[in-house]
């Protein structure tokens, strides 16, 4: 027996120097219970709890027990702990403290059991320490106890209304295994983050820019956020202030690259966007618009890229936003001539063309007239046409009168066709025919009055006019430029000159 006694012995020795840990661990309603398998006294025992942040169990309801008992160690020797088996047990969180009565107990947590609270769990006539007495509660590991001889014999007696898990007293210098009560928030498990205390376990609500387990992943670190973006922390997540031109959850996406603008236009980062600076004479979201490439400089203009936009430098003759409009320059005398050198026409759609423009085709029948359309004209494009045509006998101008002035290159020209009169581009005229396509000449008055309208013709003479020239076609016996002279007599009576 003495060997066997000094073995067991021996082995509880090294278990109390060694086995620093907890035998089990059980959670209960948000805290966890730790069943330590090392004797202490009741102040160890209490002042190894409180290291771990916890304290001596209490025991507050049924429900509690029932959770606490089955883990109690039925096969403790109490023989070789020296004791008898009632003084074997679980320190709890439980004592009377000396001059209090019998029944005045007080938790370590401040609950009182004065005179057996709503709930307690004594064993046989527990508690029962004298007045004088400190003493301390603990739990019974055994379903039924002796306590008699310190060994079980057929002569021993149990104590009555003993149960595994009922309460003892005893002197609090008893060495006994313990447990602690630890809440489960209690050493705020949560590194970065609030712990909330569940039935059996506990959660951890994280701090903005925090997850896992424990809140102890910063989703800041390493730097989630690419190309010099900085990293916000915000509930459950993070998020990426990015610098102009880049986008994306982590910043990944930099917006002038690929070179989205088109044209060699250059790209500009703006915040969570991109701008285009684009080159003369493009625009668009990517400068993928050429306002030249539709050529809208009409009749003849060229196209100029500026910033934004575009303008037209117009052809000899043509005027506005697109060169549109035909120019009509002033020659003098209210008469003013547009020449078109690119119009390409006939004849006959050049006059109509003209007529369009409440104008005709020009005639020209001074020098100075003749100087000014040629300082319009342009020389490299071909003929333009003007005003005036051949009959099979002569040249007249469209307003019926003859052709007097005339710059032809060699003289005037053999009638013997119809022909038309077109400015060459060396500034002299040529007769073409009047189906060829030629650039044209038209001629207005300032005002755009028909010259007829003012009645200059005289002695029923009839007016003929075109553009800026009107021509009086005098009836018999009247001559001049308005029919108002008399032919002159000569020779016998009624003969006229």
């Amino acid at each position: 027996m003495f060997n066997k006694l000094f073995i067991v012995s021996v082995c509880m020795l090294i278990a109390q120097c060694y086995c620093q840990v907890p035998v089990t661990t059980v959670p209960y309603n948000g805290n966890e219970l730790k069943f330590y398998a090392i004797r202490k006294t009741y102040e160890q025992a209490k002042t190894a709890c409180e290291s771990d942040n916890a304290q001596l169990v209490v025991v507050k309801s049924k429900a509690m027990q029932d959770i606490i008992t089955p883990h109690l160690d039925s096969t403790i020797s109490y023989i070789a702990w020296g004791e008898y088996d009632f003084g074997v047990g679980y320190w709890m969180g439980l004592r009377k403290l000396s001059g209090a009565n019998i029944t005045d107990y007080k938790a370590l947590d401040g609950t009182t059991y004065v005179n057996k609270p709503s709930y307690s769990n004594w064993n046989n006539d527990e508690p029962n320490h004298g007045k004088s007495d400190l003493a301390c509660a603990y739990m019974c590991p055994y379903n039924t106890v002796y306590g008699i001889n310190r060994a079980y014999q057929q002569s021993d007696i149990a104590f009555s209304k003993v149960r595994k898990g009922g309460w003892w007293t005893n002197i609090c210098t008893l060495r006994n295994y313990y447990i602690c009560q630890r809440g489960f928030c209690t050493t705020n498990p949560c590194i970065y983050g609030t712990c909330v205390a569940l039935a059996t376990s506990y959660k951890c609500n994280c701090n903005p820019g925090y997850s896992g387990p424990l809140c102890g992943d910063d989703l800041c670190f390493p730097q989630p956020c690419q190309n010099g973006g900085s990293c916000n922390r915000v509930p459950n997540t993070y998020t990426c202030s990015c610098l102009n031109g880049f986008v994306g959850r982590n910043c990944e996406t930099d917006l002038c690259f690929p070179q989205p603008c088109q044209n060699n236009g250059s790209c500009n980062r703006v915040i969570g966007n991109y701008t285009c600076s684009c080159l003369n004479g493009f625009v668009g979201r990517n400068c993928e618009t050429d306002l030249c490439l539709s050529q809208p400089c009409q009749n003849g203009g060229s196209c100029n890229r500026i910033p934004g936009a575009y303008t037209c430098s117009c052809a000899s003759g043509f005027l506005g936003r697109n060169c549109e409009n035909e120019y009509f320059f002033n020659v003098g005398d209210v008469c003013l001539i547009h020449v078109n050198s690119r119009g390409r026409k006939t004849f006959t759609e050049s006059l109509s063309q003209c007529q369009s423009l409440n104008a005709s085709l020009a005639i020209i029948k001074t020098s100075q007239v003749q100087t000014a359309i040629l300082n319009n004209h342009n020389f490299t494009v071909g003929q333009t046409w003007l005003g005036g045509s051949s009959n099979h006998s002569k040249w007249l101008w469209l307003d019926s009168s003859d052709i007097v002035y005339n710059n032809w290159l060699n003289g005037a020209p053999v009638v013997n066709d119809t022909h038309c009169v077109s400015l060459a581009p060396n500034g002299t005229w040529v007769h073409s025919y009047c189906g060829d396509k030629h650039g044209y000449a038209c001629e207005k008055t300032v005002d755009g009055r028909d010259l007829c309208s003012s009645s200059p013709c005289q002695n029923n003479a009839t007016c003929i006019s075109s553009g800026c020239n009107v021509h009086c076609v005098c009836t018999s016996g009247y001559m001049g430029s308005n029919c108002a002279k008399i032919v002159p007599r000569t020779g016998g009576a009624g003969m006229y000159l």
